[in-house]
């Protein structure tokens, strides 16, 4: 047992996640890697993903295929110097023949680990535990435990619970449910996160609809259309906001106030920035020089600017058919809760556009491998 153990955990799947890990674990803090040390890790898995990848016995078709993905995500690496798309590709290319329960189980351990030193070194002095931000106009006193927005590591928790519904799957219990809830509010008491509140009562609904088989079929039609609708909500407002008449413009500012303005920073990036084939662009800096700040929260925004419109396309394609296979397979509809949870919630933060918190970008490994070995004994 030791031997299988040792065997996964040193196993190149198991280094190269642990690699992710640590590379998106300090974002947000003042613990973050100079950009030199995110290219070493970058280097790093590239290296491990080609180990790997040439010791596979792909069919011809197979790899031709993933080179192609592969090729496109490292065109929009060297053409922008922003790793997020070739990052989310080696990670699903890599996951398709592993131990999808074991990843996550190493990705679940390592980030709760890396979250509880941020939140150590908070607590002892060494990063900020608070932050004051404005809710309706009125200075509120949030936690954030480490990180430079109570958001941010309401984020964490909430990616941390998503992970640990996906590995219980069918085991999960009904105390489990009852202390994700308290767990919930408690966070929400912490960080003021209305976003985190709304998105893990949508969390809390699916996982009791899908155990005691609840509104099943109403939960499959919606599931389909869920991401489209929630892309074009946040990509159609902001553009509205830029072109639209005056009477739905005005419209919009006043529903904009209940976003705290994320569509009004949205519609300022489709002002300033062209929308290109192959995305690349994380950083908006012109938006900083002319307004005084670069937070984009929309997730959608984020997800059409880094990863272009061929990326988006791609990332649109494997959504269906993830969960088209995850809706037609027994045991495996657990797995559709954190994709329409981080459907929602992009529409208020940037939780989609990487692995950072979108683990379900992993799920593309099962399309372009429904035959992984562990997926089968889940289903069965």
């Amino acid at each position: 047992m030791r031997d299988i153990f040792t065997k996964k955990l040193f196993s190149k799947s198991s280094i190269f996640f642990s690699i992710v890990s640590i590379f998106y674990g300090f974002k947000e803090t003042d613990f973050e890697f100079p950009i030199s040390v995110n290219y070493f890790l970058v280097a790093l898995m590239c290296l491990l993903f080609f180990v790997d990848f040439i010791q596979q016995h792909y069919r011809l078709h197979i790899f031709i295929i993933l080179s192609c993905l592969f090729f496109i995500a490292s065109y929009s690496f060297v053409a922008s110097g922003t790793s997020v798309f070739l990052i989310s590709v080696m990670s699903a290319i890599v996951i398709s023949h592993a131990d999808f329960i074991w990843c996550f189980k190493l990705i679940f351990f390592e980030r709760l680990l890396c979250n509880l030193f941020i939140n150590f070194a908070s607590i002892i002095g060494l990063l900020p535990m608070y932050v004051t931000l404005k809710k309706n106009n009125i200075p509120v006193l949030c936690y954030s435990f480490g990180y430079y927005n109570p958001n941010k590591f309401a984020c964490v928790v909430g990616m941390l619970i998503l992970l640990f519904i996906c590995i219980k799957n069918v085991n999960i219990t009904f105390f489990n449910i009852c202390f994700i809830a308290l767990l919930d509010v408690i966070i929400y008491i912490l960080t003021q996160s209305r976003t985190f509140l709304f998105a893990m009562f949508v969390c809390l609904v699916l996982v009791l609809s899908v155990k005691f088989q609840i509104c099943k079929s109403l939960f499959k039609a919606g599931i389909y259309l869920l991401m489209p609708v929630c892309m074009l909500f946040s990509v159609v407002i902001p553009y509205l906001l830029v072109f639209g008449p005056s009477v739905v413009q005005k419209f919009i500012l006043n529903f904009d106030i209940t976003f705290s303005g994320r569509f009004s920073h949205s519609s300022h990036v489709l002002e300033l920035y062209p929308v290109n084939l192959f995305g690349g662009i994380e950083y908006f800096e012109r938006l900083q020089n002319v307004f005084g700040y670069s937070v984009v929260d929309n997730g959608y925004i984020r997800l059409l600017y880094g990863y272009g419109l061929v990326g988006v396309s791609l990332f649109l394609f494997f959504y269906f058919k993830s969960v088209c296979i995850f809706l037609n397979k027994h045991n495996l509809i657990y797995f559709v809760i954190p994709i329409a949870v981080f459907t929602l919630w992009a529409i208020s933060e940037n939780v989609i556009y990487s692995v950072a918190y979108n683990f379900s970008i992993l799920f593309w490994g099962i399309v372009l491998n429904p035959n992984n070995s562990s997926i089968k004994r889940i289903s069965q």
